[in-house]
């Protein structure tokens, strides 16, 4: 994962089942390896989250912010969608994919 400091949110995700679930459900999704900072930075811009995009050794990385410890793990998760038909961000927190 692009998250400058891991382990700090390892840490955090430990110590809670639901976190540990949901951090296990994003490894296994398929589109993965297709996620880019670069779209992650999108979704941070047209949601106005609170996460921080740091450079280190020339690379963009997630600066993972203890005050929110959710908001990487939603953000991993494809938690943050845009309606087509209502022109509207919306959080979700359940997901069906369709056919």
């Amino acid at each position: 994962m692009p998250i400058q400091n891991f382990d700090e949110f390892a840490h955090d995700c430990e110590g809670h089942f639901v976190k540990l679930v949901k951090l296990k459900n994003i490894a296994a999704k398929p589109y993965w390896n297709r996620i880019t900072i670069h779209n992650m930075k999108k979704v941070i811009q047209k949601n106005n989250l609170p996460v921080k995009i740091v450079e280190t050794d020339g690379k963009e990385m997630l600066l993972y912010d203890p005050a929110d410890k959710w908001v990487l793990l939603k953000l991993l998760d494809d938690d943050y969608l845009w309606s087509l038909m209502t022109e509207q961000s919306y959080e979700v927190n359940a997901k069906r994919e369709l056919p």
